[in-house]
């Protein structure tokens, strides 16, 4: 709906490797997780088969360059980060 609509949205996926959020929470409370673990899909692939410009960053400053570029885009653009729910 997205590029039908040709829209100018700015996804954001922080990208962690499981559900760290739930992950976290069941080690708080069981002291141990279960079924958290995911594979991500490759979301630079992702991105193009839906004509949608993709950026990935590892850094704060990595990130502020891609979502200053994404404000520029006439069309959608997906940002990727890197995201650790058990340092937070």
């Amino acid at each position: 709906t997205i590029q039908h609509e040709n829209l100018s949205i700015i996804i954001i996926i922080f990208v962690d490797g499981h559900y760290g959020l739930i992950k976290r929470s069941q080690r708080l409370k069981f002291a141990d997780s279960c079924g958290v673990e995911i594979t991500n899909p490759n979301f630079r692939q992702l991105a193009n088969s839906f004509g949608c410009e993709y950026a990935h960053a590892e850094t704060v400053e990595e990130f502020q360059k891609a979502f200053s570029k994404s404000l520029e885009n006439s069309g959608t653009t997906i940002i990727t980060f890197p995201v650790n729910y058990d340092t937070v």
